[in-house]
C-alpha cells in the first residue's frame, strides 16, 4: 500500500526545460564512465560477493531522463519489469525514454508521490537530477519506498572543477595531473560562460543539494559514501554550443540571449591554444568530465 507523502512540486524550469529539449538531451548529454557505474552499484549493494549482478533486487531510477543512466543498469540484467521502476516527472523526457527502452516500467511522478509501495525497492538511483528536487519532503518520500535495508544512490557528470560547489564542500583533491590542468583550460572557460546564465536554478554544482541531508531523520549521512573520478575526453568542436544548450537554464533563455551566448562560445574556440584541442586538425576539444556518487543508507 503507499503511503505518499505528496508534499512539494518540480521546478518549472526543469519540468518546461526538459519537455521541450528532451531530444537534445538525448542527442549530446555524455555517458556515465562504465568503471565508475561499476563502482557505483557495488555501494548500492547491488553486487553480490562473487562479483556477479544481484539483479534479483529491486531498482527505482528516479528523475531518469531519456535513459542515459538506464542503459548501463538494463545491460547488466535490470531489463525486467519485476526488478526495474522507472519514475519521471518530465513528459517530453520520458516521451524519449519510452523510445529507447519501449518495453520498460516507466510512469510519470515525481519525487514526492511516488506510484511505488512502502519498502519496496532495494535501491533508489537519481542520475544528474537531484539537485532539482533536493529536499526533505523528496528524501521522506525515497525513504518511503525503500526497504530498511535498501540504499540511496546519487551519480551525476560535470564540466568544472573551478566553479564546482559540489567538489569544494566534499573537501576531495581530485589530484589533477600539470597535463590534464592545462587541458581542461579551454573547457574552464565555455563551461564558465555557460553556467554564469544558471542564476536562479537549482544546479548540481552549486553543492546545495548536500543541504537536505542536514538535519533530517531519514538517511545516514555521516556515513555516507562520496565519490569522485575524472577524465579527458575529445570533443567535437561543432556541437559545443548544442551541448550546453541542453541545459534547462540556457534551453528558457530568450533567442537573443542565446545567439549571443552561441557567439561568444564560438568565438572562444577559435581563439584557443593548440593543446586545448585533441587532435592536429583541431576538430576535437579537450573535455574535461568529471562524476561524482552519493550513496547513503537508512536510518534504522
Amino acid at each position: 500500500m503507499s503511503l505518499s507523502t505528496k508534499a512539494g512540486t518540480v521546478h518549472p524550469t526543469s519540468l518546461n526545460s526538459f519537455n521541450s529539449n528532451h531530444s537534445l538531451y538525448d542527442k549530446v548529454r555524455p555517458d556515465f564512465h562504465k568503471e565508475f557505474v561499476a563502482k557505483f552499484l557495488v555501494d548500492l549493494g547491488l553486487v553480490k560477493s562473487d562479483g556477479s549482478y544481484d539483479t534479483d533486487k529491486k531498482v527505482l531510477e528516479l528523475a531518469a531522463g531519456t535513459g542515459k543512466f538506464t542503459k548501463n543498469i538494463v545491460s547488466l540484467g535490470w531489463s525486467r519489469n519485476d526488478n526495474l521502476k522507472i519514475v519521471e516527472p518530465s513528459s517530453g523526457m520520458l516521451e524519449s525514454f519510452s523510445k529507447n527502452f519501449p518495453d520498460a516500467d516507466a510512469r510519470l511522478g515525481s519525487s514526492y508521490d511516488l506510484p511505488l509501495e512502502d519498502d519496496s525497492v532495494d535501491a533508489v538511483i537519481i542520475a544528474q537530477g537531484f539537485h532539482w528536487f533536493a529536499d526533505k519532503d523528496s528524501l521522506k518520500e525515497i525513504r518511503r519506498v525503500l526497504k530498511p535495508t535498501g540504499k540511496l544512490g546519487m551519480i551525476w557528470n560535470f564540466d568544472s572543477t573551478e566553479n564546482n560547489g559540489s567538489l569544494k564542500r566534499s573537501k576531495i583533491d581530485l589530484k589533477l595531473t600539470e597535463e590534464e590542468l592545462k587541458q581542461k583550460e579551454g573547457w574552464e572557460k565555455i563551461a564558465y560562460l555557460s553556467q554564469s546564465k544558471d542564476q536562479g536554478v537549482p544546479q548540481y554544482r552549486k553543492g546545495l543539494w548536500r543541504d537536505a541531508f542536514e538535519d533530517q531523520n531519514f538517511f545516514d549521512s555521516d556515513a555516507a559514501i562520496n565519490e569522485f573520478q575524472h577524465k579527458i575526453y575529445p570533443f567535437d568542436k561543432t556541437i559545443v554550443y548544442d551541448y550546453w544548450l541542453s541545459r534547462s537554464y540556457i534551453t528558457s533563455l530568450p533567442d537573443d540571449e542565446k545567439a549571443k551566448l552561441k557567439k561568444q562560445i564560438e568565438d572562444t574556440i577559435e581563439s584557443l591554444p593548440d593543446y586545448s584541442y585533441a587532435d592536429k586538425d583541431k576538430k576535437f576539444l579537450t573535455q574535461f568530465l568529471g562524476s561524482e556518487y552519493y550513496v547513503v543508507s537508512p536510518i534504522k
